[in-house]
């Protein structure tokens, strides 16, 4: 095991009681599920305290998706509307964003507030291959407008009252940085395309997926330097 996937499953054993949770962090096509994949399998030889999501783990069929994914949302956010609010006041946060995509990215947020509720309710730490920040990362991309600064002292909040909300005792985001000819190569042969406008595979998009990335990252940096419950690991594809 290499010494990220060892420092794991140290984190995992040492906080058996608590609630914790790993998410991976990049543009797509950086290969997040992948890592997440190969460290579930390799953690798992180990310890059987890791539970592993996988966002595109759910039947192909897009209306069959949508129903075991709202099916999720209900059973964990059934009147928790402290994290409907939540997610709405993130979404709400960015400008220029169309309406149905707010109304998806809204669902996403509470798909991965479900997830992290359900995986802690097992007493077990949960592996997302995508979570709240690349929640956030989707926000920022969504936005018509040219990123030019992040309003720390409105986002910061929020991510703050989420960690209470969720209850998380620790949260580690993974960073998996890739180079652009990897985010091409993987966006090209992923299995689900999704609806990124990264997949059109234009240039000037996926250079601003690639912007997108670095500007949440600095944000993470920002927030793990004020909340000691959130960490952040780095791995190079």
């Amino acid at each position: 095991m290499t010494d990220l996937q060892e420092w794991i499953l140290d984190e995992v054993n040492n906080n058996r009681n608590d609630c914790v949770a790993f998410e991976a962090f990049g543009t797509p096509g950086a290969g997040k599920s992948y890592f997440c994949d190969r460290l579930k399998t390799q953690v798992s030889k180990k310890s059987n305290s890791l539970r592993y999501h996988f966002i595109d783990d759910y039947h192909q069929n897009r209306f069959l998706r949508i129903l075991s994914k709202m099916s999720t949302i209900l059973r964990s956010c059934w009147f928790r509307w402290d994290l409907v609010l939540l997610a709405n006041k993130f979404v709400f946060r960015f400008d220029g964003i169309q309406l149905l995509i707010r109304i998806r990215l809204i669902f996403n947020f509470l798909l991965v507030y479900s997830v992290i509720k359900t995986g802690s309710e097992k007493g077990k730490a949960i592996l997302l291959d995508q979570g709240i920040f690349q929640g956030l990362w989707s926000c920022f991309f969504a936005k018509e407008k040219k990123i030019t600064s992040i309003k720390l002292d409105i986002l910061k909040p929020l991510i703050f009252e989420l960690i209470d909300s969720l209850e998380l005792d620790l949260l580690v985001i993974i960073y998996v940085s890739a180079s652009k000819e990897k985010v091409i190569n993987g966006l090209q042969t992923r299995k689900l395309k999704g609806s990124s406008k990264l997949n059109s595979l234009q240039t000037n998009e996926i250079e601003r997926g690639i912007e997108t990335t670095f500007f949440v990252l600095e944000l993470i940096k920002d927030i793990v330097v004020s909340h000691p419950k959130i960490k952040l690991k780095e791995i190079y594809r």
